[in-house]
């Protein structure tokens, strides 16, 4: 069983699985009663700009959309359906590594937890990247504490 990785970003959705390497840009397009993930909304953007959402994982959470945009209730719905549409277009999960972006919230990456585990997929790690990269020599004050979902066990080995 080899270890699969679930990079996620503002801007895109990235699943590596052994070889196997999904990447989806982080957009939505809704169209009708349905919705359109990654290269395909991207490309709908210009000409479709009021139907296409680039803040699903920035502004997870269960708060209702201000205005209506298909049948999605919340940001946390669009999540899950792309997440779902990334899975399924992957040869199976197992032994799954999160990284999530340094600015996700606590409770957002637990509504993420949750989503991941409602799609039937466990994460044994996750991880945080840096929100921004600082240039040499750059002097930062004090960095607050993150809570992670891991054990001491797992890691460096994620």
């Amino acid at each position: 069983m080899s270890r699969a990785f679930l990079d996620l970003t503002d801007a895109s959705l990235t699943l590596s699985v052994g070889q196997q390497i999904v990447r989806s840009p982080g957009i939505v397009l809704s169209q009708a009663d349905d919705f359109l993930f990654g290269d395909g909304a991207f490309a709908q953007l210009k000409r479709r700009p009021l139907d296409v959402r680039t803040d699903m994982l920035s502004q997870l959470a269960t708060t209702p959309l201000g205005n209506t945009f298909g049948n999605a209730r919340h940001t946390a719905d669009l999540v899950y359906e792309h997440l779902k549409g990334l899975f399924e277009s992957s040869d199976g999960v197992n032994n799954l590594c999160l990284i999530a972006p340094g600015n996700l919230e606590q409770p957002q990456l637990e509504l993420l937890l949750g989503i991941l585990s409602s799609l039937g997929v466990n994460p044994q790690c996750s991880r945080r990247q840096s929100a921004s990269r600082t240039p040499r020599g750059t002097r930062l004050g004090p960095q607050p504490k993150l809570a992670m979902a891991t054990t001491r066990r797992e890691r460096g080995h994620c």
